[in-house]
């Protein structure tokens, strides 16, 4: 089980209606949106949670799907896992976090009496020394779940998130039971209902059914969606919170905040709306671009069939040593190195793993393009430390002078930013 995930469930397929590629807020807000929409459950690992701006996307969302839950006479799991470092996990890796903790100030959930339509249990999950709980998903009501990059802190990064369904969903469960390996107090109500038994909330091929949380049912959507663009919609902000009915109205409201207003630039837009979560005022210095290269933080994927997908992970290693290494996740990204036919596209913010290092200079060697988006002067005290292997100014020349000819040399293509990027892909 070295793979977070039973055998069976680590091949699998589903689909992928939506990416968020944008700053943390951006992804914070379909979050929010998704929690507030959910029925019976939502599971959420995180691998830091700190009260934060965009914490309150998550929290206030967390109040209105309590209220809809009473509404509705019904009652909402919710199960939650973070990493915040705790002497007792030296004796119990995995510490239930109190109704006191959670609502300190610095994790600042909403208590009992905020949500009393939500039955919450909330977990902190670390292996000491080093072995930190780095996942950062969300399933809700076992239908989605969504992949993201990012923590639920406030800073300045380039994230990513990916929703997911189908049978895929199933893996993602599976995972966070594995994950979580202690009583579910309450038992969550998706227990004996697989994904894989449900209509999918995405339409695959010739399904004509469609949930409230489709994001493509009919060519109408789209339209419905460009329309509403036009109007003004109040811009969802921690301070000011509005969920939308479904995806296509998210969609909208979020390209209607990024529509420029009268008299209004590209950039004093996007000021704006980056600006939206935080509140710091601080109007970009880019140069102006052209309306095909305007800010799209949601992507919305057409319909397509259900494709293969590998679900490979690894469990936290707290040792302060590299013993574990070949791991089902580390050998899945050296065997796409090894198969690499013409090129590998690499953004992390540290590129420094030792095993990595010589079969991307085999792949150069065999003419393959290898580009990597990496931070300049993003946590170097960190890499800097012994056995972490440096930074990644020391990396690209070790790579560099390790190719022969200038022929090899120019199928290494690094580019460094001092904008943090914490998506990785």
């Amino acid at each position: 089980m070295s793979g977070l995930v039973s055998p069976s469930l680590m091949g699998s397929c589903g689909v992928v209606p939506l990416t968020i590629i944008g700053p943390l807020s951006d992804i914070c807000r379909h979050m929010s949106n998704c929690i507030a929409r959910a029925e019976k459950e939502v599971i959420l690992l995180t691998a830091y949670w700190t009260n934060s701006s965009n914490s309150r996307f998550l929290t206030n969302a967390m109040k209105e799907l309590s209220r809809r839950a009473g509404l509705r006479g019904s009652k909402v799991v919710m199960k939650m896992m973070y990493d915040r470092g705790n002497p007792k996990q030296f004796v119990n890796n995995r510490q239930l976090v109190s109704t006191k903790e959670a609502m300190s100030s610095k994790i600042g959930l909403p208590g009992p009496e905020e949500i009393p339509n939500i039955d919450l249990q909330v977990l902190n999950y670390h292996r000491p020394v080093a072995g930190t709980m780095h996942s950062k998903f969300m399933i809700v009501d076992r239908k989605f779940a969504l992949l993201e990059s990012n923590n639920i802190e406030d800073n300045d990064n380039l994230e990513m998130m990916v929703r997911f369904e189908g049978p895929i969903v199933d893996s993602f469960f599976d995972m966070a039971l594995i994950a979580w390996n202690i009583a579910l107090v309450p038992q969550l109500p998706m227990l004996d209902t697989p994904a894989a038994s449900q209509v999918p909330c995405f339409p695959f091929a010739g399904a004509k059914h469609r949930s409230k949380d489709s994001v493509w049912s009919s060519q109408g959507d789209t339209a419905r969606a460009e329309e509403s663009s036009d109007k003004f919609l109040p811009e969802h902000t921690p301070d000011d919170p509005h969920h939308d009915a479904d995806i296509v109205a998210e969609i909208a409201r979020i390209t209607a905040s990024l529509t420029p207003r009268a008299d209004e630039t590209r950039r004093e837009c996007v000021s704006r709306h980056l600006n939206s979560a935080s509140s710091p005022d601080i109007i970009g210095d880019a140069p102006e671009w052209d309306e095909e290269h305007h800010m799209t933080p949601y992507i919305l994927h057409p319909p397509h069939e259900p494709f293969p997908m590998a679900m490979v992970n690894r469990k936290p290693w707290g040792p302060l040593n590299h013993s574990s290494a070949y791991t089902p996740q580390n050998v899945a990204f050296l065997a796409a190195l090894e198969n690499a036919e013409q090129s590998i596209f690499i953004q992390t913010p540290d590129l420094n793993a030792e095993h990595l290092l010589e079969p991307l200079l085999d792949a150069i060697r065999r003419g393959v393009i290898v580009t990597c988006f990496l931070c300049l002067g993003y946590n170097d005290a960190g890499q800097l430390l012994p056995f972490q292997n440096g930074i990644n100014e020391m990396i690209c020349n070790r790579l560099y002078n390790s190719l022969s000819n200038d022929e090899e040399k120019s199928r290494l293509r690094p580019k460094l930013s001092d904008k943090p990027q914490a998506a990785e892909t």
